[in-house]
């Protein structure tokens, strides 16, 4: 389970082929190499047959329950098989964010970790008196942002590491009090569909990964680091992608 995404950026690999075969093709291809590191690693795999013969077991619950299918190697590579070609064109491409194949997409993996959850509340803005800070909450009461359909699947441990956001809060004694939580920055930023440049320029905007004139941060701190975990290295990743995507007026396809 993950959040899938692109920046559709206008590029020769779009003129080929759809977004929905791409994101297909894509998801073949990671789970054929996903089968094929586990089995390799398994000492009690059979490894009698040829590696692109190796079959395993996926299940979806279905509206009758749990629906069990097997599937082949083979078959994931030969769906996927496509983007050997296609990738020649991801080479120097300014929106690579990645700088790999398809980069100007990626996926944030389940389950989302704590520290990638404390992560997204340290970088809203410090003072909410701030362009970005009224931006922010503006954009919360308009659209009512409150969290509940995030905050109602973490009960799964599969989708969220932890059972309660992680919160940040401003205000004191003698000012006004203002919560805001993980859940309601991740509603905002994945479970709203597609989102529209200008959603993609603010969420990118209010997690600092624009400047206050809408250019992209420089900022080392957006990028990968060593003692980063997976989630925030995945998020980082997804708000640069959102970042470039709004201020090049393009959309960014979730598929989540």
């Amino acid at each position: 389970m993950a959040i899938d995404y692109y920046g559709l950026f206008p590029c020769k690999v779009r003129e080929s082929i759809s977004d929905a075969d791409l994101l297909r093709m894509e998801k073949a291809r990671n789970r054929a190499n996903a089968v094929l590191e586990i089995t390799r690693k398994n000492p009690q795999a059979d490894k009698s047959k040829p590696e692109s013969e190796w079959t395993f077991k996926t299940v979806v619950l279905g509206p009758d329950g749990p629906q069990a299918t097997e599937m082949r190697v083979a078959d994931l590579l030969a769906e996927s098989a496509p983007l050997g070609s296609l990738a020649a064109n991801c080479v120097n491409c300014p929106s690579n964010i990645r700088s790999s194949d398809f980069g100007c997409g990626g996926t944030v993996h389940y389950p989302i970790t704590a520290l990638g959850e404390n992560w997204l509340v340290s970088r809203l803005p410090a003072d909410l008196n701030t362009p970005a800070g009224q931006l922010l909450t503006r954009a919360i009461a308009d659209f009512g942002y409150n969290g509940a359909a995030v905050d109602a699947a973490r009960g799964r441990k599969e989708i969220y590491e932890t059972d309660k956001p992680a919160e940040r809060k401003w205000g004191g004694f003698f000012s006004k009090k203002t919560k805001i939580t993980s859940s309601q920055i991740m509603q905002m930023a994945f479970l709203v569909g597609n989102l529209q440049p200008t959603h993609a320029k603010l969420i990118a905007y209010f997690l600092g990964f624009l400047n206050d004139d809408f250019s992209i941060s420089n900022n080392p701190i957006n990028r990968p680091q060593p003692d980063d975990d997976s989630s925030i290295i995945e998020m980082k990743i997804f708000f640069s992608v959102a970042a470039l995507a709004g201020i090049s007026n393009v959309s960014v396809l979730i598929d989540a």
